[in-house]
């Protein structure tokens, strides 16, 4: 099983639209960062947004 690993972000981004049940939707910026890979590579590392639905989508 693969540990997550997260890391909580020292600046809140903005918000950030994302397609969300067929819409754009402006998703809110949790606070936090997920490593997608290698967590020396900065690009692995993606920031977490909430939807309405409280489901999460990982951009920059």
């Amino acid at each position: 099983m693969k540990k997550e690993m997260r890391r909580k972000l020292d600046v809140m981004p903005f918000d950030k639209t994302f397609d969300v049940d067929g819409n754009q939707e402006s998703c809110h910026a949790t606070g936090w960062e997920v490593c997608e890979g290698d967590p020396d590579n900065p690009a692995d590392w993606w920031e977490e947004y909430e939807d309405s639905n409280g489901d999460i989508h990982l951009g920059r």
